[in-house]
């Protein structure tokens, strides 16, 4: 079962793909890295990237994050994100990307962001690419957050990202990188 951990939400149910297009952040992983995010979730705008489902997103949303940018390059994952946000009713809250994180024209992108997610499928190790896109494109503001979780195999190159923690879950790791001033 897929939930919202807390906040707002807390205990709301999520619908979940029912082919296997996308893999779900575990909920026990989940609610790890928003322990760790704290009170840094808080009127942050956020970004969702490789979104699925939209459990990371919504989580930052129920926890307090001004909206969010929901992006997968899935119409299944789209419309199930969609699915979800319409049923918390935070439409006004919420927008949706349909497109590759990669072929994205980021210079249409409104804004940078405070809070960025990031779980591309473990299989792709898109993790160096990935940072460097964001870097490059000013996705992420000053003192921004970038929460990305990968393979334990998967080692990134990070640019001038200073990493402050990795979380561990059996062959899954999560790394969160502030972007210095």
């Amino acid at each position: 079962m897929l939930r919202v951990i807390a906040g707002e939400f807390k205990g709301r149910r999520l619908s979940a793909p029912k082919t296997d297009f996308c893999r779900p952040t575990l909920d026990r992983v989940k609610e790890s890295i928003f322990n760790v995010l704290g009170e840094d979730v808080l009127d942050r705008s956020a970004l969702d990237l490789f979104c699925g489902t939209g459990s990371l997103g919504i989580e930052a949303l129920s926890r307090g994050s001004s909206d969010c940018m929901f992006m997968d390059s899935s119409k299944q994952a789209i419309a199930l994100a969609k699915k979800n946000i319409s049923e918390l009713g935070l439409d006004s809250r919420a927008y949706f990307i349909l497109s590759d994180v990669f072929r994205f024209d980021w210079s249409s992108s409104p804004k940078s962001f405070g809070l960025v997610f990031a779980d591309p499928p473990y299989d792709k190790r898109v993790g160096t690419m990935l940072v460097e896109m964001i870097l490059k494109n000013n996705v992420i503001t000053s003192k921004g957050l970038l929460i990305f979780e990968r393979s334990r195999q998967e080692k990134v190159e990070t640019g001038f990202l200073q990493l402050l923690k990795t979380l561990r879950f059996g062959q899954t790791e999560v790394d969160f990188y502030l972007r210095p001033e």
